[in-house]
């Protein structure tokens, strides 16, 4: 990380990692998104990732006018940085080589985390894993039937010279050798999926990747499954905010269907003359997730859609009857289609199936809030410490929301809070109620509401804490009264500890 400072005509600078005889740019100034303002001290991190041998880092300034332009730069650190040292104790984790304990999740998923190389050993094709240097394996690009070459698909791509266009480096080198999935947005819309293996959760089954996306217009990566031969898409996970440190970030979803799914990545981009690109590398998957031997079913006959076209912009279309309605009408607190679905997504949720509409302000933080099912806690107590293994119910199979460890090669920043969509105008008398758990000493967990001043923006006005003593590791049940609000707000918690519940 480090702090630096510019002004006026000083736009290429750029920070090159050199490895191997190879200078790789792995930050740029000129296309960090958002710019930031001049004339004052901004922080930047940058995620370098492992590298067995010498590395060296350069800044390289070119361009600059000979006038009033500058660029400086003060407190550079290294955070992270060191290898794992032996532990005495690893009863549930993996014992490396050289004495560390890692997570078992980390075995095989393309990173050293050892730091000897001794949890990639002896991988090979590991549980359907794929590094996509030779071969997309078990991985297949979906071509819609209107293909056209303007359409653009998921393709395998090397490593390019330039961050606007594509990462400069393979995430399992972590050099300009290799290949990754890349999908680039053009300037008409692209939505494009690329399917995976049809698997059959046993016991605890989830999923590991590594991403990147830079984006000039609206991008979003989603990770859903499909039950049926051509059936609907269920989604599991999504991300839309860019990565952010011009380099692939560690993702791991829990996949714990009962009946056989295939998986799947879907990306969007919007139209844009802008580059905007994403990219995914070194799929793995646990385990728990086994293959599925045999294909799964059709998708039951459908009548030729007789519905009505998906409603225009700043209009909602209605799930079951296809009407349209004003988007300032949706989580309102009314239900204005038949069906309701215009207050299924607004932030009321006991997590059963998903998160109601409720999102991570920062999914590519290093926490974030997740669904979390109490059977994989119990599963796993090392990487669940402190979590209840029971929902607020009592139920050893229920569901919850909780604030865990996601990203674990991102720097560690502000705390992330869970937010609600923007809420309709909210009444005086409104009251808001849920259920808390609170594991860590110290820990503490805030309710208010946020308002957005400007697109970019916000105040937010605590209304609610709870303590780790008021919780007492058992579910406390918290009720907030928070007045009227104009409509926009949303309301959000936050905590200082992982694990928070």
């Amino acid at each position: 990380s480090f702090w630096y400072n510019y002004a006026n005509g000083t736009s290429m600078v750029v920070l090159q990692l050199e490895v191997k005889g190879y200078k790789m740019t792995v930050w740029n100034l000129r296309v960090r998104k958002p710019e930031q303002p001049k004339g004052t001290w901004n922080h930047e991190r940058v995620l370098l990732g492992r590298y067995p041998g010498e590395v060296k880092l350069n800044f390289v300034g070119m361009n600059i006018r000979h006038d009033a332009g500058y660029f400086v730069i003060d407190t550079i650190e290294y955070i992270n940085c060191g290898l794992p040292q032996p532990e005495r104790s690893c009863e549930q984790g993996f014992r490396c080589a050289n004495g560390a304990c890692i997570l078992r999740r980390d075995v095989c998923n393309y990173v050293d985390h050892c730091g000897d190389g001794s949890d990639e050993l002896n991988c090979g094709d590991h549980n359907m894993g794929c590094n996509f240097d030779t071969s997309f394996c078990d991985w297949k690009p979906i071509v819609p039937s209107e293909h056209r070459l303007t359409i653009s698909n998921w393709v395998r791509s090397r490593p390019g010279y330039y961050l606007r266009l594509s990462p400069t480096r393979d995430h399992t080198t972590g050099l300009p050798e290799g290949y990754f999935l890349h999908l680039r947005a053009r300037s008409v819309k692209v939505e494009s999926e690329i399917a995976g293996p049809i698997l059959q959760a046993n016991g605890s089954c989830a999923i590991t990747f590594f991403y990147v996306i830079y984006n000039g217009a609206p991008s979003t990566l989603t990770l859903g499954v499909r039950y049926a031969k051509n059936g609907p898409f269920t989604k599991i996970w999504d991300a839309k905010k860019p990565t952010g440190f011009f380099n692939f970030v560690e993702r791991f979803v829990t996949l714990n269907p009962k009946q056989p799914f295939q998986v799947f990545f879907k990306g969007t981009h919007e139209a844009t003359k802008d580059p905007a690109y994403i990219s995914i590398d070194d799929v793995s998957f646990t385990p728990g997730c086994r293959p599925y031997e045999g294909n799964l079913p059709e998708a039951p006959a459908t009548p030729p859609p007789t519905e009505a076209p998906a409603c225009p912009g700043g209009q909602f279309t209605c799930l079951t009857s296809r009407q349209c309605i004003p988007k300032t009408q949706v989580c309102d607190f009314k239900k204005h289609c038949a069906d309701g679905s215009d207050e299924k997504d607004c932030g009321q949720c006991d997590f059963s199936t998903d998160m109601c509409g409720l999102t991570t302000d920062d999914p590519n933080g290093k926490l974030t809030w997740n669904r979390t099912s109490a059977a994989e806690v119990k599963q796993n107590p090392p990487r669940n410490y402190g979590l209840p293994t029971t929902d607020k119910e009592k139920n050893p199979q229920g569901s919850y929301v909780a604030f865990r460890l996601t990203n674990p090669d991102v720097p560690r920043t502000d705390a992330n809070a869970l937010l609600t969509p923007p809420l309709g105008q909210i009444a005086h008398p409104c009251t808001v109620s849920f259920y808390a758990f609170l594991a860590h000493p110290n820990s503490a967990l805030w309710f208010g509401v946020q308002r957005n001043i400007t697109s970019k923006t916000y105040r937010r006005k605590r209304f609610f804490l709870l303590t780790s003593a008021e919780s007492n590791q058992t579910w406390a049940k918290v009720n907030v009264k928070v007045g009227n609000w104009n409509p926009g707000a949303r309301f959000y918690f936050m905590t200082n500890q992982n694990h928070t519940s």
